[in-house]
């Protein structure tokens, strides 16, 4: 545990390697455990990359007693959260190069993140423009509810959401929702509440490999790209997956990290994350 800024305390968890001349961060995806990151991040370990996974403050190992009165949002998981991770490892290994790996949101928070400037390398996994615009048909309708009607009377009622009850995901905190559910209304997602001083998407220069699959609702093509593209100024590889080419039916949006793609999705992310950076 180490506590940040804003005084509430970040679950990590370390997979190192003796040897390891590279580190990575992973940023997880909204309402996702560390936990679920663990399988992938052994086998990077197994093949010579350190890895540190965290809880965003409310969520699993870094979840208080009670969420209700507990302060946080989608910006202090950026700013506060992942800002207090990535120093706290620079500093623990000085010497180590650092790399970020960002799944959905978390692509999204390394924008956002003023000591992203400082990793080697950034690899976006299913991070995209969230706007609602960007779901398919089906899920549109669900999603405007959800963010236009049941996380605001959640929020004001419970101090929470309780997306645990109805999703995979854990339950979020109350402002950390309400203000995912703003950006996911506006056409311009994240980058209308920011002023430029305050993103970093511009100003990463470092390669950044963005990967997205077919048959993902909660990040299509589309959207990957949309998001991929603010990242003006880095050299950027992007891939587009397609399950049948890797020997599984179906990746989708957290199918990544699951070991039904160990034998194939993984080989392929460990190629990208062990590649030598070339110096901006």
């Amino acid at each position: 545990m180490i506590r940040t800024a804003l005084g509430y305390t970040i679950s990590l968890e370390y997979f190192l390697h003796p040897d390891a001349t590279q580190i990575l961060i992973i940023a997880s995806a909204t309402g996702v455990v560390k936990g679920f990151y663990k399988h992938f991040a052994s086998y990077l370990q197994e093949n010579g990359i350190s890895v540190v996974t965290f809880d965003y403050g409310g969520i699993g190992g870094s979840k208080p007693i009670s969420l209700k009165g507990f302060s946080t949002s989608v910006t202090k998981w950026a700013t506060n959260d992942l800002e207090t991770v990535i120093r706290h490892v620079s500093m623990t290994w000085p010497h180590k190069r650092i790399s970020l790996l960002g799944h959905s949101l978390g692509g999204q928070l390394i924008g956002i993140t003023p000591s992203s400037l400082a990793a080697d390398k950034i690899i976006l996994v299913g991070a995209q423009c969230s706007y609602y615009k960007f779901w398919p048909w089906r899920e549109r309708m669900k999603m405007l509810i959800a963010w236009k009607v049941l996380f605001p009377a959640f929020s004001k009622s419970m101090g929470y959401v309780p997306t645990k009850r109805f999703t995979a995901m854990e339950d979020l905190p109350g402002g950390m929702a309400l203000e995912w559910a703003r950006w996911c209304l506006n056409p311009n997602y994240l980058f209308d509440f920011f002023t430029e001083e305050e993103l970093y998407f511009h100003r990463i220069l470092v390669p950044v490999i963005s990967y997205s699959t077919s048959h993902d609702k909660f990040a299509s093509e589309e959207s990957t790209d949309w998001l991929t593209e603010k990242f003006s100024q880095a050299p950027v590889k992007r891939y587009h997956l397609i399950p049948k080419e890797y020997g599984v039916k179906h990746i989708g949006h957290f199918g990544y990290f699951q070991k039904r793609c160990s034998h194939s999705v993984w080989p392929h992310l460990l190629s990208q994350i062990k590649e030598p950076s070339i110096p901006a």
